[in-house]
């Protein structure tokens, strides 16, 4: 998966944030292709982004990022809301653990499902009234060797040999 083509889409589909959010983008420049789907890890981005903005209903601050990771690429979305509290972020994967009146449960499960199945990671970090932060590492899709500069010789012949 090419980044540039997934940025694209994604901030396509980005929707807008409501009054009093700021969005802060920071893709470093130059990042490997990814071994993932595009839909899937959309799917995994929206989420989290979707999730940030219904934890900043007064407004506040999203990041969304990607860097390069030792394994690969590092995607990252950021909030500035509440957090959340030590004893739920162990179960936010949890499938059917939710807060959230009328949720599944279903959406983090389902994403680090996902970031799994692509050999990639999904984690969450919530320090005390700081906000939270999800970070889907993927891994980058293996470069195929580089050609040689200059095409093998071929043996020469000399006529009657």
């Amino acid at each position: 998966l090419l980044l540039p083509a997934l940025f694209i889409h994604f901030f396509a589909l980005f929707p807008e944030p409501p009054a009093g959010v700021s969005v802060a983008r920071e893709i470093e420049p130059g990042l490997p292709a990814v071994l993932a789907d595009r839909d899937q890890v959309l799917q995994i981005l929206l989420n989290l982004v979707r999730n940030a903005l219904e934890a900043m209903p007064r407004g506040g601050a999203l990041g969304i990022s990607a860097r390069r990771a030792p394994e690969g690429v590092a995607f990252g979305v950021a909030d500035s809301g509440p957090g959340i509290p030590p004893e739920d972020l162990v179960r936010v994967f949890e499938p059917y653990f939710t807060t959230k009146e009328g949720g599944t449960g279903l959406g983090l499960a389902i994403a680090l499902r996902i970031a799994e199945e692509h050999g990639g990671t999904l984690e969450a970090s919530s320090p005390a009234g700081r906000g939270t932060v999800f970070v889907l590492t993927l891994p980058a899709a293996p470069t195929s060797p580089a050609s040689p500069s200059a095409p093998p010789s071929r043996p020469s012949r000399t006529p009657g040999t």
